[in-house]
């Protein structure tokens, strides 16, 4: 996670998501987010969303081990 928020602080879009669903709950009742997990869950504003959908920013995540997808109905 540090990575990913450093990544998008770097690209002006701090502040502008938040943990939610079991991501928040474990990260709650743990005082941290789980170290074995494998996927983290997001909320994200549309400006942040827009910018992991370009297909460079996909590239360079994908780089760093990470992948993204968005669900939003």
């Amino acid at each position: 996670m540090l990575f990913f928020d450093h990544f998008l602080s770097s690209k002006g879009l701090q502040g502008e998501y938040m943990l939610v669903y079991g991501s928040a709950l474990g990260a709650h009742r743990n005082g941290t987010v789980l170290a074995h997990t494998v996927d983290v869950d997001y909320a994200m504003s549309a400006a942040v969303i827009h910018f992991l959908e370009l297909n460079s920013t996909r590239q360079e995540l994908w780089r760093h081990g990470y992948s993204f997808w968005a669900d939003a109905k």
